[in-house]
């Protein structure tokens, strides 16, 4: 964990109160609907920049010779690491509570927790964009057979991006993300309806995810089901799925505390400023406004750690 100060500055006073009264942001993200998180898990750097190793994909599939030496010994490897650079870019929003208003409308809403929710929400969102941009950034791989064609051989599909994802990495994915549209479009195909496998956890979603997980041959399924607003206001609103509904990333997901192993993507996340994902809030004074002012801070960077471990799938929704 990186050293944490009391704010990100000596005027701002730190609001842990106002943190204790969210989920943790995995939860809040999964009834979001957002995949950011998921894509990237969390890692915590000591430092604001810096340098990690990763080890080389080809790395621990090299062929060993393991005999005993003639003199006791045993044969010595070394890591093979490249060497990769991270900075943590600080994010943040901030939302003004009217004292005068804060009193009129006491009795009916917290204004506080309000400014907290809405400057929460867009920082969570954002990050949850940026993530999106990175995964359908990378060259994509058309189809056989869309997702939505409900008489497809697509698990025999999937045996195929399996194992193309195989031949450039090395490992086997395990994980799927893809729009809650296209979700629901696999769950009505006929190939995967025959492998289906029920989930112990009997939630309809976890059971809808996990028997379509288990069904493709995967760890996991991501549901992205955010929407976002296109237009800025005043205008009417017109809302889109933050997922493009013709993309799938099929990847390889680690959560483990290190950088070295096999994986796609990763949030790093540095504490030294007062930054804590989803709970770390400040507020101020605004004497010249009456005001105080509630700000959200998340300080992060997205980072792609080998692009060969994700295969993005396009066209997989029939286009009308």
């Amino acid at each position: 964990m990186g050293v944490t100060y009391s704010g990100s500055s000596a005027l701002v006073t730190p609001r842990d109160d106002i943190g204790l009264g969210f989920d943790e942001i995995d939860l809040e993200a999964n009834r979001g609907g957002y995949v950011g998180f998921q894509i990237a898990p969390l890692i915590e750097a000591s430092v604001a920049l810096g340098q990690f190793r990763k080890m080389k994909l080809g790395q621990l599939m090299q062929p060993r010779k393991t005999e005993r030496n003639p003199d006791g010994s045993y044969k010595r490897i070394d890591g093979d690491f490249d060497k990769d650079s991270f900075q943590v870019e600080y994010h943040g929003l901030e939302a003004r509570v009217d004292h005068v208003d804060a009193a009129v409308y006491a009795g009916m809403i917290d204004a506080y927790m309000t400014a907290a929710e809405i400057t929460r929400h867009g920082v969570i969102e954002a990050h949850e964009l940026r993530v999106i941009a990175a995964c359908v950034a990378l060259s994509g791989t058309a189809v056989t057979n869309e997702f939505d064609d409900d008489s497809a051989a697509i698990t025999k599909d999937f045996t195929v991006y399996k194992q193309a994802f195989r031949a450039q990495c090395g490992y086997s994915p395990n994980a799927l993300c893809l729009d809650a549209e296209m979700v629901d479009a696999l769950c009505e195909n006929a190939s995967v309806q025959d492998k289906f496998v029920g989930a112990s956890d009997r939630t309809a979603r976890a059971l809808r995810l996990q028997g379509l997980a288990a069904a493709l041959g995967l760890d996991e399924v991501i549901e992205a089901n955010g929407m976002k607003n296109t237009v800025s206001a005043p205008k009417a609103f017109s809302l889109t799925s933050t997922w493009p509904a013709d993309k799938a990333l099929l990847f390889r997901k680690s959560t483990a505390n290190s950088m070295v192993v096999p994986q796609f993507m990763r949030t790093i996340h540095w504490s030294g400023a007062g930054s804590r994902p989803g709970c770390g809030f400040e507020e101020y004074e605004e004497p010249q406004t009456g005001s105080t002012v509630i700000r959200q801070i998340l300080h992060v960077q997205e980072k792609v750690v080998h692009s060969a471990g994700a295969l993005l799938l396009t066209g997989i929704k029939t286009v009308t």
